[in-house]
């Protein structure tokens, strides 16, 4: 009886399940290999330039935690960051609230739900220019739209977008970016809403259960899972805002040296404007690792979290 050799028995895998294994391994090296080169390998220049000086002309030098403690002792980045945080504190729960709310409206069978649907998402396909022109023209000071309601009202009125208080600028830019997202948290409450079991909501109403109670005992623990990605996809977002900081403020790069208010800035025009408008792209890095090291703290929070609430089908 002949045995197959050790060599013979790796090249030709007996069972189905491995040759599978096999097909899928080699069909997903393409893709692996393509997102190791365009994604690993900056990922790890960028974490090398975050301990450097690097102007993007001569090589980097090494300079060890030198941007790391200046990062901690910039007021720059601690008003960034402050702003940033702000910024979440208003956006995240916002806009999720906003999503769910609409999504439960276009969830009761309208007749114009399609319609409705496409107007909630036409911001989130509208280009910034567009929209920041639109919300300045809404908070302008001389002929904007909210001065003439508070005027109408004999309400004082405000500079808005110019106020020397910096809530004041980051709670616009929280509002016009709930308006522009907010319809993507429709789209995705409004799928899981479709995919509710409706047997459970039928037997809630035959047991005599009213649509409130419906509502907050099977309808959202059964659409947590949906919830949770809103959350976890908003924080994402807020972290990136950087085309409604410029639009709204009008342009310009935020930088040490000039450009946008400290009260006007985010870590991600902050970083812009250190790599690019002062050529300090070892700091720059420095600022966007930082940053993803705070945003990868809150999702593994939320993640920690989500064993608490929420519910998935078993």
């Amino acid at each position: 009886m002949i045995r197959p050799s050790v060599s013979s028995a790796l090249r030709f895998p007996q069972s189905r399940a491995a040759r599978n294994a096999m097909w899928g391994y080699g069909l997903s090296l393409p893709f692996i290999g393509a997102a190791l080169v365009l994604v690993g390998v900056p990922l790890v220049w960028s974490a090398y330039l975050a301990f450097t000086t690097f102007d993007g002309f001569n090589p980097p030098q090494w300079t060890g935690l030198a941007n790391w403690v200046l990062l901690i002792h910039d007021p720059a980045v601690i008003s960034a960051f402050r702003n940033i945080a702000f910024v979440a504190l208003i956006f995240v729960p916002l806009q999720t609230f906003l999503g769910l709310g609409i999504a439960l409206l276009l969830h009761q069978g309208l007749r114009a739900a399609g319609f409705l649907r496409a107007i909630y998402f036409l911001p989130a396909i509208s280009p910034w220019m567009a929209v920041g022109i639109m919300w300045l023209a809404l908070f302008n000071p001389e002929y904007g739209v909210i001065n003439a309601v508070l005027g109408f009202l004999h309400l004082p009125q405000g500079l808005w977008l110019d106020s020397p208080h910096w809530e004041v600028f980051q709670a616009i830019v929280a509002v016009a970016n709930t308006w522009k997202g907010v319809g993507y948290c429709v789209v995705l409450f409004v799928a899981g809403l479709q995919s509710l079991p409706k047997e459970l909501l039928e037997a809630a109403e035959v047991d005599g259960a009213g649509r409130w109670r419906s509502l907050w005992h099977i309808t959202l623990p059964l659409l947590s899972p949906s919830t949770f990605m809103v959350l976890v996809l908003s924080t994402i977002a807020a972290s990136q805002i950087f085309d409604p900081i410029l639009v709204l403020s009008g342009g310009g790069v935020a930088t040490n040296t000039g450009g946008l208010p400290m009260s006007q800035v985010v870590p991600t025009v902050l970083l812009y404007g250190q790599g690019f408008g002062l050529g300090h792209l070892g700091y720059a890095n420095t600022i966007a690792w930082a940053l993803f090291i705070c945003l990868a703290a809150l999702v593994l929070m939320q993640r920690r979290l989500e064993r608490r609430w929420v519910h998935y089908e078993r």
